[in-house]
């Protein structure tokens, strides 16, 4: 799973909703939680991989959960 993680307070409405549309986009295994121990206002993480952001670009989140997405060890579906 790709998981778009958040720093609360650090991101403003629109990134948050940023976010929360990309994930929406998918069916399953891309999600979208805060985490207050980021050192980064956004960072989408995936087995062994990290991108650190300032901001929600589309762009880049789009590409990463593209490359990561279902890519992972899991052997069952994560739900969004």
């Amino acid at each position: 799973a790709v998981a778009f993680q958040y720093l609360p307070h650090q991101i403003g409405d629109a990134d948050l909703a940023a976010l929360e549309a990309l994930a929406d986009g998918y069916d399953s295994d891309v999600l979208v939680a805060p985490n207050p121990g980021l050192d980064a206002p956004i960072v989408a993480t995936a087995w062994t991989r990290r991108m650190e952001l300032e901001t929600a670009d589309p762009v880049l989140l789009e590409a990463f959960a593209s490359a990561f997405r279902g890519r992972g060890p899991e052997s069952v579906d994560c739900p969004t």
